[in-house]
Order: C-alpha cells, then structure tokens, then sequence
C-alpha cells in the first residue's frame, strides 16, 4: 500500500514510513489506514481523533508566494496605454454639450406662457371684480330710488286715506240724516233703538199655496228571470254566481249533461277545492278566482252556504229528472 501522507509504497503493517519519517494513521478500532479527507472511519464509522489527523497538518509546508516581476509588469501597463486598441476602448465618450438654441426655446416659451396665463387671468378676473363693484353701485342707487319711490307711495296713501276717511264720515252722516228722517219720534224710534211700527200679519190672513198634481212615468217591474239566448253564458254566469244567487230550474232549462257537470263542479271551484279530473282543472283554471288549495280529500260540504248548497241541489235534481246520471 502507499503512504497516505507521501504516497511511497510501504508494508501493509508498518506503523512508520520510511519515505516520510510519519506515523501511518489508522483507525484506532480496527487499525485500518485513514487517509486526509476523513474524519470517521469507511469501514466501522469510528471517529478519527485529532492526533491521528494531526500528522497530515505536520507535512503540510507554506508555499512560497510567486515573485512578482516588477519590470515585466510596467512593460505590460506601457504596452496597453500605447496600443491602440486598448486606447480606443479606455477613452470615455465625451459628453455632448446642450445647445445655445434649446435654452434661447425654453425662454421664449416660459415667456410666451406667462403672458398668455397673465391675459386669460386679466379677461376672466378683472371684469367679474369691475362687475361686482357696477352692481354695488347700481344696487346702491336703485336702493335710493326705491326708498323715494315708496316714501312717494306712503304719502299719496296718507293722503288718500284722510280723503276717504273724511268722504266716509260723510257719507255716514248722510246715511244718519235719511235714518232719522225715516224714523217715527212718537213710537220711540231713534237709530239706536229702531223698533218696527208696522203689524206682523197673522196665520188667518194668509193664503196656502196650492200646487199643480205631479204624474209620475209608468214604472216598468223587472223580469222576474232573466233569460240567456247562449247555454255557454248563462254556464259562467251560474259558476261565477253560485255563491251568491238562488237559481231555479227556469234559469237552466237549456243545460246538458256536461253543462250540468260543470255548473256543480263550479260550486266546488269557488270554494278552491282541487280535482282528481283533468279536464275540470283545465277548465276552472280559466276564470281569475280560481285558486285550488284544498285537497278532494280534505273539503267538506258544511262549508257550503245555503245559497250554494241549494243551487247544488237544484243542479242534482235537474239530473236526475232527465237522466243525465
């Protein structure tokens, strides 16, 4: 096997080296030899102690830094500065001065701004401040004019109204003179005390009106049953009014069988009840009122009125009389 530490070829049981001097790391378990790289035994796992691993940092020796050419170096540096490639590449580019004409631009156009900002201010604000202050000013005297206008007013009214005052006293005292001319000093009238001096006239004296006879236009009686040219109307006009009306036999003379299976039925619809029959639902279904929420099973007759308990009756009786059972 080699020296782990000089790689010269020694005995499988020396304990030293006789190219190196070292002692042969191994194992302190199971005496195998452990190389630099290992910190635990590959064959047991045990633990390398540091002295073991210690002869391997012995034989380790500095390694002398490599001198440094001084003259070959300052060659190179020269070479580089004076080659034209690498001075292309080291110059930086210049950097471009700004104009004179974009600086003249920026002014004018600051300038130009500005007195445009300065004449849209003066347009929109002066005038409004000169406005404000016109009609201060207006204000002002339409104030004083009202005022004279209305102290005019008051005066003309003072005066009109001690025109009218006098003109009713006046008056008054006209109306006064004909009140007392008219009254009767004897029978103690006087404007205040204005008693009547004439006789009330009795019940005896007077005369009764007598009035004309009234004749009254012939009052037509209504039919005592109405009649339907039309089965089908006088069919809805019994389902819609079952509940309300008493109907005779008269009124459905002209029923079928089927007329008379709905008109039944139709006392039931109004009540809600709900049908096993197709067909009824699908025809009840067309009339506003009907609204089935009560199972066949569930609707009792006591909730019939009399009203509809006798058109019930009347409709079975009239079935039965012509065989429509």
């Amino acid at each position: 096997m080699k020296c782990p530490i000089c790689g010269k070829e020694i005995d499988d049981a020396a304990n030293y080296c006789l190219g190196c001097g070292k002692k042969i790391p191994r194992c302190p378990t199971c005496n195998k030899v452990v190389s630099k790289s290992e910190s635990f035994c590959i064959y047991d796992g045990t633990r390398i102690p540091n002295e073991v691993l210690s002869v391997f940092a012995e034989n380790e020796e500095p390694q002398p830094s490599p001198a440094v050419n001084t003259q070959t170096v300052n060659q190179q540096a020269a070479n580089t500065a004076y080659n034209p490639v690498n001075q292309n590449v080291a110059k930086s580019k210049p950097k471009k001065k700004t104009p004179v004409w974009l600086f003249i631009v920026i002014i004018v156009g600051g300038l130009l701004f500005t007195s445009l900002a300065f004449f849209v201010v003066a347009n929109a604000v002066l005038p409004n401040l000169l406005g404000n202050d016109t009609k201060k000013y207006a204000k002002s005297a339409d104030d004083d004019d009202e005022k004279e206008t209305k102290s005019k007013k008051s005066k003309k009214k003072s005066k009109k109204s001690e025109t009218q005052e006098a003109e009713e006293a006046d008056e008054t005292e006209a109306e006064n003179d004909e009140v007392m001319a008219s009254l009767d000093p004897a029978a103690g009238q006087s404007i205040d005390n204005q008693v009547p001096s004439y006789e009330t006239p009795q019940a005896s004296n007077m005369v009764p009106a007598t009035l004309p006879p009234q004749t009254l236009p012939p009052q037509t009686p209504p039919p005592a049953t109405i009649t339907y040219y039309d089965s089908g109307d006088m069919l809805d006009y019994f389902i819609n009014n079952s509940d309300v009306i008493y109907f005779s036999e008269s009124d459905i003379a002209g029923f079928d069988a089927n007329d008379c299976r709905l008109a039944r039925n139709g006392i039931y619809a109004k009540m809600g009840r709900k049908f096993k029959d197709a067909g009824l639902t699908n025809f009840f279904s067309q009339y506003y009122w009907y609204n089935p929420v009560i199972e066949p099973d569930n609707f009792s007759d006591t909730w019939l009125n009399a009203c509809q308990i006798s058109n019930r009756d009347l409709i079975v009786s009239y079935e039965k009389r012509h065989g429509f059972n």
